[in-house]
């Protein structure tokens, strides 16, 4: 029997980061050990794994209650108050069923065991849901630190700025209710400009959605790149990507294990790399409407950060009466 649990508390960073290789809170790492790290090279691949050379930014692998990793303590979740499910937040953190039921078994972006192998964040819709759309998803859409309202900023997962390259390792499971085979639009991951900002043109920078049988790359609203998705079955993923507003300098390179078998060496497991703009610059204010109701922090031509999400976040006539349900699982966030 599952055993939901109230998502309140952050875990330290510092606890994690002792969980992994290279990252002891008590050793900083040299100049020499950040240039090994293969993100400090231009134009370089990765794998399944990187070196403890390369530094890790923040980490959830699902095995504490605590969702610091994707919002502030004591800040709603992007989920329907009155959701129908168990918990409600609509955000649960089941330990496996007596049928083997289990978070996803990947190690981690650093190359070390996950703690608990076996837990996961599972979030779920139901019909009647509405948080600006019918969704449930992780992560805190908010980068100020004056509260409007809405809870004190910045989010914990803004992590992407103007010339920097990160990496994003994330393991995505599409659970009940979630056919991949539907034609319109579905949502399990993005990186989108935070608010408040006055930029009203276009769609997230980037984003993961699920339709007509694939994983489909998506860039403000353009598709870039597919490859096949399967229900009920985790599938782990490295998100590559040098963050500007200039489309000379912003990149981003796909790699997905498709296939379960530990690697991104098979075909069709690797995007090309698509030069494109990954952040949004800023615009002057519009008489009479802006994208939020708070002023902006960013200058124009100034480029907005983007923040991590995942979850679900869909067309709200995908029948989903008992629930439709996305896991995540096993995410880090590295830099050079």
């Amino acid at each position: 029997m599952r055993l939901p649990a109230r998502l309140i508390l952050a875990l330290p960073v510092a606890v994690l980061a002792g969980l992994l290789p290279g990252c002891s809170g008590s050793k900083s790492a040299s100049v020499s050990d950040a240039a090994d790290c293969p993100l400090s090279h231009s134009g370089s691949t990765i794998g399944m794994t990187l070196p403890p050379s390369c530094a890790l930014v923040a980490s959830d692998t699902g095995s504490s209650p605590s969702i610091g990793f994707w919002n502030r303590p004591n800040e709603a979740l992007d989920c329907d108050l009155h959701n129908t499910s168990p918990d409600p937040s609509g955000v649960r953190w089941p330990w496996p069923l007596a049928g083997g039921d289990s978070g996803d078994r990947h190690v981690t972006a650093l190359g070390s065991a996950q703690p608990s192998p076996d837990s996961y964040r599972q979030v779920t819709v139901v019909d009647g849901d509405n948080v600006e759309g019918e969704r449930c998803e992780l992560g805190f859409n908010w980068t100020e630190t004056r509260n409007a309202g809405r809870g004190a900023g910045p989010g914990p997962t803004v992590f992407y700025h103007e010339g920097d390259r990160r990496v994003t390792y994330m393991s995505i499971r599409l659970g009940r209710g979630v056919n991949p085979s539907g034609s319109d639009w579905r949502v399990v991951m993005q990186m989108k400009q935070t608010e408040p900002y006055d930029n009203q043109s276009g769609g997230p920078m980037l984003d993961m959605e699920v339709r007509d049988g694939n994983w489909v790359l998506v860039n403000s609203w353009h598709d870039l790149w597919t490859a096949p998705a399967r229900q009920h079955t985790w599938t782990r993923f490295a998100f590559d990507v040098t963050y500007s507003q200039d489309p000379r300098v912003g990149r981003v390179k796909v790699y997905v294990d498709l296939n379960g078998d530990g690697d991104f060496g098979d075909p069709g497991e690797v995007s090309p790399t698509f030069h494109v703009a990954t952040l949004r610059a800023e615009q002057a204010r519009l008489p009479g409407g802006t994208y939020s109701d708070e002023p902006s922090p960013w200058k124009v031509g100034q480029s907005i950060p983007d923040h991590l999400r995942a979850g679900i976040y869909e067309n709200p006539d995908y029948p989903c009466p008992s629930g439709c349900s996305v896991d995540i699982d096993n995410v880090q966030v590295i830099k050079p």
